[in-house]
């Protein structure tokens, strides 16, 4: 309630004589035209006809857990990097350390080639 009474003010400082109410029931009435309450009511028994197996099976999946996790036998697999943009993040991470390294030995290898002419061409 806080966040909204500070929208309201900021909205109310841009224009006053925004009625942030009423836009907000015109958005809602584009976003969803056509729901009603009793369009609502259908939706809602529908999605709960459709969790009904799922809600079957959780109470063996609890006991099932619960024995894991006494027993100590309970894991979970999760992989560090699932989402595209980290694989691509670390992938040039690593890329440019690589190449950092490359270009350090690299330069180390001639340094010491410099070295090596200028010590045999002094007297």
């Amino acid at each position: 309630m806080r966040s909204l009474g500070g929208l309201e003010g900021t909205l109310m400082i841009l224009d006053p004589a925004l009625d942030l109410v009423a836009a907000a029931r015109k958005s809602g009435r584009a976003a969803a035209p056509e729901l009603t309450p009793e369009r609502a009511k259908e939706e809602l028994l529908t999605r709960a006809v459709r969790f009904l197996p799922l809600l079957e099976n959780l109470p063996h999946r609890l006991d099932q857990i619960s024995a894991d996790l006494e027993s100590g036998r309970f894991t979970i697999n999760t992989r560090m990097v699932s989402e595209a943009s980290d694989r691509r993040f670390i992938r040039g991470v690593v890329q440019l350390g690589v190449g950092s390294l490359l270009s350090f030995a690299g330069f180390i290898l001639a340094l010491r080639a410099v070295a090596h002419v200028f010590r045999d061409s002094l007297p």
